[in-house]
């Protein structure tokens, strides 16, 4: 964050988007974890932030960021340009999507009955298993994607996480 207040001034949603654009979607924040870090840096003394008509803070480093963004060197190297090089795209790919399935996990938490719970618990603990088992599994030449709703046929590999039936794979099943 303070890398990027060194360019300029800027509202908590510019942060945010930022991080997300230069790490190449390798690192987005939520606004529950930017937000309460502006405030400790600007309880701080390390930013400032001035309130607008339309609701908007918007933070700007103080001398004592700007010391502390020189001392730390983040405008020759800022904390996003390692990420963004060194992931590949299927990386980032797979990073969002786990996102996204934490966040279903957190709804399901929030609201599910208690076997709906329980459920959901095996789907985890299956997923986990089977990304296990994919990591043992011998590499091989770019296979052609699959999804967890397409059945394995006889013609496919399969693991032990990965039964050959006629439909999807179940928690159950495994």
């Amino acid at each position: 964050m303070l890398a990027l207040l060194a360019e300029g001034p800027k509202h908590g949603y510019q942060i945010i988007q930022e991080l997300g654009d230069r790490s190449g979607g390798t690192w987005s924040p939520s606004p529950g974890s930017v937000y309460p870090i502006l405030h400790r840096l600007e309880g701080a003394g390390v930013v400032d932030a001035e309130n607008f008509e339309d609701g908007r803070r918007v933070f700007t480093l103080t001398s004592t960021g700007q010391q502390v963004v020189d001392r730390l060197d983040l405008e020759k190297s800022p904390p996003w340009a390692t990420m963004s090089s060194t992931e590949s795209d299927e990386a980032r790919e797979l990073r969002r999507l786990a996102v996204q399935f934490d966040g279903a996990v957190g709804q399901v938490a929030d609201v599910a009955t208690p076997d709906q719970l329980q459920r959901a618990a095996a789907i985890v603990a299956d997923a986990r298993r089977r990304l296990y088992a994919l990591l043992a599994e011998e590499p091989t030449t770019a296979p052609e994607p699959t999804t967890a709703a397409e059945p394995t046929t006889a013609a496919e590999p399969t693991t032990a996480a990965e039964p050959t039936t006629a439909a999807a794979p179940t928690p159950e099943a495994n």
